[in-house]
């Protein structure tokens, strides 16, 4: 049985990279090349854009007091949301123009 000693010593090599899992995966997959880098930045500003619209209609600009949709017609209003009128025809919204009755066989099923 031959055995073999090194004679010499192997030089030390330097530390490889430190990447984070995260940042592997966008490098590889929506950082590859500059088309898919414009193309990921576009997809964010469009998907920034969405999420602060809805927010700025639901929440921002939105009515929140009133007895009914006549409080969303005022004049110094935003045109967000109307909260009053959801509230009031939300048992409509929900189920429509069915009888009371069919009301929990629908909640249930």
């Amino acid at each position: 049985m031959d055995h073999f000693v090194q004679s010499y010593s192997i030089p030390a090599a330097p530390s490889p990279k430190r990447r984070t899992p995260a940042r592997e995966w966008l490098g590889r997959n929506l950082l590859t090349n500059p088309l898919q880098a414009a193309g990921t930045l576009i997809g964010l500003y469009l998907a920034f854009h969405l999420v602060w619209t809805i927010i700025d209609f639901t929440v921002l600009d939105a009515v929140w007091s009133g007895a009914d949709r006549t409080a969303c017609s005022a004049a110094d209003v935003g045109l967000g949301a109307c909260w009053p009128f959801v509230k009031e025809k939300f048992g409509q919204f929900m189920y429509g123009s069915r009888e009371c009755l069919k009301h929990t066989r629908l909640s249930l099923g």
